[in-house]
């Protein structure tokens, strides 16, 4: 699941970014498609492999990975986001220090 983590956090900004900007359809029209993927995907690799549990992970893991990627592609190419979206830039990074001393205290804290 931890492959997973990553692909969900991708999601999760992305997701952010277009409701700030106002942009609800791709949010919409994207987990969708994921889903219609998701579900054959399970029976796949959960039923017809020798996966079992891990197949479901995996499937998930691929679902939102998808997902990411889905949303990344139109954050970069539609017309919508141009003026928005200028690329990454050393000021996305500011303010990761803190981000982490609060991420792993956190989750030392679950743990």
């Amino acid at each position: 699941m931890i492959p997973t983590l990553f692909g969900y956090a991708l999601v999760q900004c992305q997701t952010r970014f277009l409701n700030n900007q106002g942009v609800v359809i791709p949010l919409m029209l994207s987990p969708l498609l994921c889903s219609v993927l998701n579900v054959p995907l399970c029976w796949l690799l959960v039923l017809k492999s020798p996966l079992a549990n891990k197949g479901a992970a995996m499937a998930l893991s691929i679902s939102y990975w998808f997902n990411a990627i889905l949303l990344a592609l139109y954050i970069k190419y539609s017309p919508t986001c141009k003026e928005t979206w200028t690329g990454f830039s050393r000021d996305a990074f500011h303010h990761v220090p803190q981000f982490l001393k609060l991420g792993v205290s956190s989750a030392l804290m679950i743990w």
